[in-house]
């Protein structure tokens, strides 16, 4: 089987990048009509759009199934969980949440203090990734 990778979707990260843009814009504005408030308006949006730029790098946030296990990337952090340590998946409040075997959840739990849940649904309905995933880890197990 071929790895997929999932990316969360940018949408709002663009819709909020337009609206610093703005503020920018604005602030040079006020800048140029003698107001100092306007710096203030240039550096903090100026902040904001940097940093959601680097939130759509796709290094930033993604989830990458492949025939071990899924790893899921956050602010450039991976974590990897095998398919043979995972009970099963659900979907709680919109969010996709994965039970440990027991023998994993004892190891997990001395780490975290509980089991584990994706940081998005990387632009699926919960419900649908949950398939996703059953379907990578019935896969895995043949």
């Amino acid at each position: 089987m071929k790895p997929t990778v999932l990316y969360p979707k940018r949408s709002k990260e663009l819709l909020l990048l337009f609206d610093s843009l703005i503020f920018i814009v604005a602030g040079i504005w006020m800048i140029k009509n003698g107001k100092i408030f306007g710096w203030a308006s240039v550096i903090f949006f100026a902040f904001c759009g940097i940093s959601l730029v680097v939130k759509m790098l796709p290094s930033f946030s993604f989830l990458r199934l492949d025939k071990n296990g899924f790893t899921e990337a956050i602010r450039f952090r991976t974590v990897t969980i095998l398919w043979k340590d995972i009970d099963r998946f659900a979907v709680c409040y919109g969010t996709v949440i994965y039970f440990l075997s027991k023998k994993s959840r004892e190891i997990r739990l001395c780490e975290t203090g509980g089991d584990g849940g994706l940081s998005s649904n990387y632009g699926l309905r919960a419900e649908k990734l949950v398939e996703l995933l059953q379907e990578w880890k019935s896969k895995s197990q043949n």
